[in-house]
């Protein structure tokens, strides 16, 4: 419910892969249960074994996507982003006291807001009325039939008769000029948006390292500093970044693809030690290099012939 914010917009592979991943093994539990009610099918204990551990992987990473929403609701309530909370608060999250009675003043004064838009609007057609009923109609000379034909008023004169009795009502009930949406903003394409992702991976790791350069000289030998750490971890993710990009260019030839998601595979493994598993950043990048590893590598090795 809450992964169409626009917070996780940037990321949407978060969320996108947990809940892809948990209803996998809402299914696999389905069919267990099924197995146990049914006294003619055998249990299989290695799919059990499996789905308990799907579990105990998947309670870890809401964990990890617990702890970062934490921190986002804090952002929202900073950043006056009430629409937002109330959304989160609305797909069942628990936010403290103080946020959700911010959230409730919002809602209150944004249905003051529209039920004064709606009275002024209401108002003001109610004012356009009266003044169409008010004004006086236009008297059009009819020339009279006992009169001769000499006497009967000519077309010019007719066309003479003053118009000014009509303008003011034709002003009033001018329509207002519509307003214009603005146009929506375009959404990049998935190699727009990775080439994008790598130039700013680049930038936070070349800055990443000369901090690290500057602060060597104080860092004990054989003592790896939080900088170093970080650097190993960013330069495993900047890596998959790039064959990321790689993958999406080589979509149509086989053996460059099948290359690229090795690549991609054997760095996304490492970044689960430079990273942590724990980490937001080796959570959100290996839910989008998942999809790729399984069936799409076993297909770009069955098509390339080398």
């Amino acid at each position: 419910q809450i992964k169409g914010l626009d917070i996780y917009q940037d990321r949407p592979e978060l969320l996108e892969a947990f809940c892809i991943d948990a209803n996998q093994t809402m299914q696999m539990g389905f069919t267990l249960d099924k197995t146990k009610d049914d006294a003619e099918l055998v249990i299989d204990k290695e799919m059990i074994k499996s789905y308990a551990k799907e579990l105990r992987v998947l309670s870890k990473r809401n964990a990890v996507i617990q702890e970062q929403l934490e921190k986002e609701i804090q952002t929202l309530y900073t950043q006056g982003e009430f629409t937002a909370l109330k959304k989160i608060s609305d797909a069942g999250f628990v936010l403290d006291k103080k946020i959700m009675r911010a959230v409730e003043e919002n809602r209150k004064k944004e249905k003051l807001t529209l039920n004064k838009e709606a009275a002024a609007a209401a108002n003001s057609t109610s004012v356009q009325t009266q003044m169409l009923t008010k004004a006086a109609p236009v008297a059009v000379p009819v020339p009279s039939p006992a009169k001769s034909a000499e006497e009967e008023p000519s077309i010019e004169k007719i066309s003479a008769a003053p118009v000014s009795a009509v303008a003011a009502p034709a002003e009033m009930i001018r329509p207002a000029a519509i307003p214009v949406p603005p146009a929506a903003k375009k959404k990049p394409t998935e190699l727009e948006y990775y080439n994008r992702s790598l130039a700013s991976l680049k930038e936070e790791l070349y800055a990443l390292r000369e901090n690290t350069e500057v602060g060597s000289a104080e860092v004990v030998p054989e003592v790896s500093s939080p900088d170093e750490t970080k650097t190993a971890c960013l330069n495993d993710i900047t890596a998959i970044n790039y064959w990321m990009i790689r993958v999406i260019e080589n979509s149509n030839d086989s053996c460059m693809l099948r290359d690229a998601i090795k690549q991609m595979k054997a760095y996304g493994k490492a970044s689960m030690e430079s990273c942590g598993r724990e980490s937001i950043r080796y959570v959100e990048w290996h839910g989008r290099i998942k999809p790729y590893v399984g069936k799409k590598l076993f297909e770009a090795e069955a098509g390339c012939p080398n």
